[in-house]
């Protein structure tokens, strides 16, 4: 499979199915709930997901999908798209612009290519393995912040996954450990942020794969580094340059939040 072709075509569909959520997010969203009450879904995000494997079924008939509303659709190929075709729901529903649709393309389990596009904000993420990464055709790379106390760090954890694991005030350290931390409801925005210098440091807290595969390859590709812990389908990631990474990793914080 020539990869090469991956991020004008994807782009093309980022964009083109941005462009439909953005006229949908203040109509009638058919909200409801899954796990949890703050784990909803509307019928954009079905609709959404449902355009995407159209698109990539067309192009790639044999690859296996794998979405986050209708799970697994198996094809004949070691390729395997892995999409979340409305990340930050909660915000969507709420007429906040941060929200974006994250696809990543998959051979035999390693991510080679992830494309990331927020269509209130104009903003497209696209990284083929090995080729670097880029935000609306312009290079990024991580920030080269050293010293945690200078540092920004975004946050993004679904706190019903860690009912009962913590303490309520279990962000209290953070506070006195970095200049500023923010939770955007978004994680894909996290990490995207993360890649191109905006956020020092991004921690993700037991994310689904749809949620993380091509953010986790836009960071590496920017030039970032990451402590990735991996229970079942639960992933894991603090995100950052590797000076200061490499530090953060020494703290007993870090270690017990990425083990819950």
């Amino acid at each position: 499979m020539d990869l090469s072709i991956l991020p004008q075509k994807v782009k093309g569909w980022l964009i083109e199915l941005g462009k439909y959520q953005v006229e949908k997010q203040h109509q009638d969203l058919r909200i409801s709930t899954k796990e949890n009450p703050s784990d909803i879904v509307t019928q954009i995000d079905r609709e959404s997901e449902n355009w995407l494997i159209k698109k990539i079924k067309s192009s790639f008939p044999e690859h296996t999908i794998l979405g986050e509303e209708g799970g697994l659709i198996e094809g004949k190929s070691d390729y395997r798209w892995v999409m979340d075709p409305l990340d930050g729901t909660m915000n969507y529903s709420h007429g906040l612009p941060l929200f974006g649709i994250s696809l990543a393309l998959q051979n035999k389990e390693e991510t080679v290519f992830g494309g990331i596009h927020f269509p209130r904000l104009g903003e497209t993420y696209l990284a083929l393995k090995g080729k670097g990464a880029e935000c609306n055709g312009k290079k990024i790379t991580v920030s080269q912040e050293d010293d945690p106390g200078k540092a920004l760090i975004g946050i993004s954890i679904p706190y019903p996954k860690i009912t009962g694991k913590t303490q309520d005030d279990f962000l209290a350290p953070f506070h006195s450990r970095f200049q500023g931390l923010r939770s955007f409801g978004c994680v894909v925005f996290d990490l995207c942020q993360l890649a191109r210098g905006h956020l020092d440091v991004s921690l993700a807290l037991k994310m689904n794969p749809w949620d993380v595969l091509a953010g986790m390859l836009i960071i590496n590709e920017a030039g970032g580094f990451y402590e990735h812990r991996l229970e079942g389908e639960n992933h894991s990631i603090l995100s950052s340059n590797e000076t200061l990474l490499s530090i953060l990793k020494k703290d007993p914080v870090f270690s017990d939040l990425l083990a819950l």
